[in-house]
């Protein structure tokens, strides 16, 4: 039994008063597997998705576009699927390759904008990270010039959850209000809530969901252009630390549930499964092919199920948000794609 539907059901609501009228944009970043098994892991999601986005952008040590594994024929058959390819900007969390892409913003917007044109794209979703706030203002030109140059076709900008209102760190490099101004859409990364070293705890507990979304509404971004990033991962701790928070994506999960038979917990107040099992001295089990057998011990596993997803596309429809986006396709279980469309657009329920 898949681990989406081992816990009582979470019931979402209809909300939404936009919805009869538009269409909720379903963004799906495509990361971490061959672009051979793009378009197969997109038909398994039973047409849940009308935008994807393969990494073909990256950035050169001259800031200049690196452009990779560019892929005609997969364009060609999202578009006849009538699902729009959004390519996403990345510097790998590189600061350094970050801030080269930042200062040479006039050419590299030129570049990409060739690019678009050139394989018939249709925008670009920019998700430059590990910048800081002295950087915030040239994150917001660079997206203007794209939005400039691409003209009709969309812009959009992942940044950061921030529900304390940080200033500082990478948080501080996002001027919500201004990048919603000169960009299609904002794409909120409301996960990493715990995160590899830190404590245990959810991914994205829907506390830190709803405070995520608020500070971005209160900044000024108009709810119809505010996207909910959602995690389809969850992470790992031992209680010596020696495991600590390493990534899991949600089909390793159904593995997990097999093999070590944990006791399973729903924390209500935080809409989040916990799983908790025990390791053996002969287990060799391994979170992915390159990582080493985990260690003899007890572990609490954090991870998403058909209720956690739920309560997240909630808040999307209550609070009448653009959309949703997901992080990423290819750690995804097959399960999540009998309840996804439906509960990100109840009232239509077609996308």
């Amino acid at each position: 039994m898949s681990f989406l539907i081992g816990i009582g059901l979470f019931s979402f609501g209809s909300h939404r008063s936009f919805a009869q009228t538009q269409t909720p944009i379903s963004f799906a970043y495509l990361y971490g597997r061959p672009p051979s098994s793009f378009e197969a892991s997109i038909n398994r999601t039973n047409g849940t998705f009308n935008r994807v986005s393969p990494t073909y952008f990256g950035v050169n040590a001259d800031g200049s576009l690196d452009l990779t594994s560019i892929d005609t024929q997969f364009i060609n058959d999202m578009h006849q699927k009538s699902i729009k390819v959004i390519p996403r900007l990345t510097a790998d969390w590189n600061k350094k390759l970050g801030e080269k892409a930042l200062a040479n913003r006039e050419v590299l917007a030129a570049q990409i904008a060739k690019a678009v044109n050139k394989y018939h794209l249709d925008g670009v979703n920019v998700d430059l990270e590990d910048l800081g706030p002295s950087d915030k203002q040239a994150l917001t030109q660079l997206t203007a010039l794209l939005k400039q140059k691409l003209g009709k076709k969309e812009v959009s900008v992942a940044v950061a959850a921030n529900p304390a209102g940080w200033t500082a760190g990478w948080q501080g490099s996002y001027d919500d209000r201004a990048l919603a101004k000169v960009s299609d859409y904002i794409i909120l990364m409301a996960y990493d809530e715990s995160y590899a070293g830190s404590a245990p705890g959810p991914v994205a507990g829907l506390p830190f969901v709803t405070k995520s979304i608020d500070y971005a509404l209160n900044q000024g971004v108009p709810k119809d252009k505010l996207v909910l990033g959602i995690p389809l991962y969850g992470r790992i701790w031992n209680t010596d630390m020696s495991v600590s928070g390493s990534s899991v994506p949600l089909y390793e999960v159904n593995t997990i549930m097999a093999k070590f038979h944990p006791s399973l917990t729903y924390s209500q107040s935080q809409q989040t499964p916990v799983a908790t099992f025990a390791v053996g001295n002969n287990s060799h089990f391994r979170l992915n092919s390159w990582s080493d057998p985990l260690p003899v011990g007890v572990y609490t596993l954090y991870y998403e199920n058909h209720d956690s997803i739920s309560s997240k596309l909630n808040a999307v429809t209550a609070n009448d948000l653009g959309g949703s986006a997901v992080w990423s396709i290819g750690q995804d279980d097959p399960a999540l794609w009998t309840f996804y469309k439906a509960a990100l657009n109840p009232i239509q329920g077609i996308h």
